[in-house]
């Protein structure tokens, strides 16, 4: 069979088929038969084979084969079975001899010898076209690699047969190339040219680089080149850098001589320069036993299937980044993900959980629920959830709060997304389950942590409710917008740096603190996970971002700090904050001009209090002296409580030493006014207030001792009055100090 004589039936069938009704498989598949029993004149009859239950039928036949007509065997007990089995062609010169051959069939159809060839659409087998002749040794190797071409063409062929807008395209090259073909003698150039698939062919010239001889529109078309451009290319050179998968061309002659068709899958650069992935199916084409040996190639674009794998990866990335464990089971149980949150929670590789069943690998027990009932209310709402309790690959027992969420929209068979938290150590508390609750749903669009994807250039692709919740968004109010959108000025450098680590390898995930904006203008505190996605050539394509808020936690070590700083009764600063405002404020008094003054406060007749009416009514009466300092202070002063019945009062940028004096006044006055508390009114409580004005010292200890010191003359002159120190301390060895009062 020419090579052109095959095309020319590949392009007749293709005319028929586009008149086939969609839905009528039986007419199809006689079209099938029909044409294959045409276009081979040594074969006698033709078989179209489909499967089902395990067995091969004999959908359609032609010729000799019409005995054969509905009849069934084993899958494995056929040359036809083994062809599909092993998506190769297989021949049989002598059935008689050959074990691979059904008696029963041979002797039905008259056949003495036959060649099978599997009809593979996309990456499924279909079935199988069987030709049958009852002669023997009626084919060869030449007809069974004709066979192949011609059924990876019909593959072709039934893939898109229910596409209607490709059938019409299809229809129109065909009906195209066949006007060629009636109107001109070059009947192989016609029908080659009026492909739709991108077709070569290729001088099997190894010395010569494996020149291309001959190309059609489509090829050209594909590639971006014109015919002129792709003629005498070598096949490295036309295909590029193969792929680490990808067999190389210097292995190709090997591969025909042994005839054995090759399929290649190559990643080039257009003359656009946009990359396309394509598959090549590549056999020998010779026109008589001493023709030079061609390959035929046909190259198809595969470039949406490969983006379509990279969209998985990416999700399945980004189901690996939540820490719970994430399943994607079939509806038989069947696990088909497993992600690292699994692995780390029950102790299973995903290696040997997939293809197992949940229930069966997890022991699952049902906590307030069966599995019927768990079953009927995924098909009447869609979701469930519980709790159930899982066993660790250890033995442990594991309590678990689930989620399953029935996906039925894809494009695949309907799979339940199952998505478990951990409870078993606080399943007795309320909070963390209603915590835990919201973590319970299906990947980027169930999961209760904020999630953002992004481009390289900041433009936000999606977002997932939860985050747009966080920050008070519509979630399409923020697709398309800028991340700048979300990112609080002060963190613009740091969210530049991280994104330059991630962008040039040095991380592969970076896990910070930074603030959000919300839409009202408010900001948000949250640890921000970040992760690159790359594409097939290793570049980022999108950067990938889990938010959790930790505004909870902020608030706690806020409050924390606060008591690290404060007085736990009074409120006031304690020693430590005053310490610190003290050495900012000596620090900064020599270049503003101005004084820094100290007020050291012991009540006079506390001890008293404390005897006289308990504990109780003395904190009571400490928090009401508190109180009082605090109003009688000037705004940037500090009332600090150094323990028991002693208070400081810092002045720190005073204009006069007289103002220390004024604000002393005030203290000696509003301590000593009376005091009501605990049903008890109190008359007898006052301050010794010692003063401190440091000039250009700047150690803060000895400041605040010599407001101690000036505090303690006033105790042994009189009580209830003010005092200070005429002089500062003298060094150690020093004399004199005298008191002003």
């Amino acid at each position: 069979m020419h090579a052109m004589d095959r095309l020319a039936a590949v392009v007749a069938l293709q005319s028929a088929v586009a008149e086939v009704p969609a839905g009528d498989l039986d007419r199809l598949l006689q079209l099938v038969a029909d044409h294959s029993l045409a276009a081979f004149p040594r074969a006698r009859g033709a078989v179209v084979a489909t499967t089902a239950d395990g067995r091969l039928h004999a959908h359609a036949v032609a010729g000799s084969s019409a005995t054969v007509a509905g009849a069934a065997i084993d899958e494995s007990g056929s040359l036809t079975g083994r062809a599909m089995a092993e998506r190769t062609t297989l021949l049989s010169r002598d059935t008689a001899s050959d074990p691979r051959i059904d008696r029963a069939i041979a002797t039905a159809a008259d056949m003495a010898s036959a060649v099978a060839a599997p009809l593979v659409a996309g990456d499924r087998v279909v079935g199988a076209v069987t030709l049958s002749s009852d002669l023997v040794n009626a084919f060869g190797r030449a007809d069974a690699d004709q066979l192949c071409l011609f059924a990876q063409a019909l593959g072709g062929v039934l893939r898109h047969w229910s596409d209607s807008a490709r059938n019409a395209e299809l229809l129109a090259d065909t009906r195209r190339a066949l006007a060629v073909v009636e109107e001109s003698e070059a009947r192989f150039r016609a029908t080659f040219d009026g492909s739709p698939l991108g077709m070569a062919v290729i001088r099997a010239d190894a010395e010569q680089g494996w020149p291309v001889v001959r190309v059609n529109p489509a090829m050209s078309t594909l590639f971006g080149h014109p015919a002129t451009t792709l003629l005498g290319m070598s096949l490295d050179g036309l295909i590029g850098v193969p792929a680490s998968s990808d067999v190389p061309s210097s292995g190709l002659y090997d591969l025909v001589v042994h005839h054995r068709p090759v399929t290649l899958e190559r990643l080039f650069r257009r003359a656009d320069g946009r990359q396309v992935w394509t598959t090549w199916r590549v056999v020998p084409m010779t026109n008589g036993p001493d023709d030079e040996l061609h390959l035929l190639a046909q190259i198809t674009d595969v470039t949406a299937r490969r983006r379509a794998e990279q969209r998985a990866r990416r999700q399945a990335r980004l189901l690996d980044l939540i820490p719970e464990p994430v399943i994607v089971r079939s509806l038989d149980g069947t696990i088909r993900f497993w992600n690292d949150g699994a692995v780390a929670t029950y102790g299973f590789r995903a290696q040997d959980a997939i293809g197992r069943r949940t229930h069966d690998l997890l022991h699952t027990e049902f906590v307030g629920v069966t599995l019927p009932e768990l079953e009927d209310r995924l098909a009447s709402a869609g979701s469930w959830r519980g709790q159930l309790e899982h066993r660790h690959a250890d033995g442990r027992t594991l309590r678990m709060t689930s989620q399953h969420v029935l996906d039925s929209h894809g494009d695949g068979e309907p799979v339940i997304l199952e998505i478990n938290v951990d409870v078993t150590e606080r399943v007795e508390a309320e909070r963390a389950l209603a915590a835990s609750e919201a973590k319970f749903r299906s990947q980027f669009r169930h999961s209760t942590v904020g999630q953002l994807i992004r481009r390289v250039d900041g433009t936000i692709e999606d977002v997932n409710p939860a985050l747009a919740r966080m920050l008070g968004y519509r979630a399409e109010e923020l697709v398309g917008a800028s991340v700048d959108l979300l990112l609080a000025p002060a963190i613009a450098e740091l969210r530049r740096a991280t994104l330059t680590r991630l962008l040039n390898g040095e991380d592969d995930a970076t896990t910070t603190e930074g603030v959000l904006v919300r839409k009202d203008g408010s900001l948000l505190d949250v640890e921000a996970n970040m992760s690159v996605a790359r594409g097939p050539d290793g570049s980022v394509q999108q950067v990938i971002g889990i938010y959790q808020d930790i505004t909870a936690r902020k608030i706690a070590e806020d409050t924390l700090h606060h008591r690290a700083l404060h007085d736990s009764l009074t409120g006031l600063a304690n020693r430590a904050l005053l310490g610190e405002r003290l050495s900012r404020a000596l620090g900064e008094a020599p270049g503003s001009g101005r004084t820094v003054g100290l007020l050291f406060l012991d009540l006079d007749g506390f001890k008293a209090v404390n005897d006289g009416f308990g504990h109780d009514t003395g904190d009571a009466l400490l928090v009401e002296v508190a109180r009082r300092l605090d109003g009688v202070v000037r705004a940037g002063d500090t009332v600090a409580r150094l323990g028991g019945d002693e208070f400081v009062v810092l002045c720190p940028d005073l204009e006069a030493p007289e103002q220390l004096h004024i604000v002393a006044q005030r203290a000696l006055d509003r301590v000593a006014a009376p005091y009501v508390v605990g049903g008890a009114c109190i008359t007898t409580v006052s301050a010794s207030i010692g003063m401190s004005l440091p000039g250009h010292a700047t150690d803060p200890h000895q400041a605040l001792a010599d407001a101690d010191r000036a505090m303690y003359q006033v105790k042994k002159s009189g009580k209830n009055r003010i005092g200070m120190l005429a002089e500062p301390a003298p060094a150690p060895g020093g004399a004199g100090q005298r008191l002003s009062a």
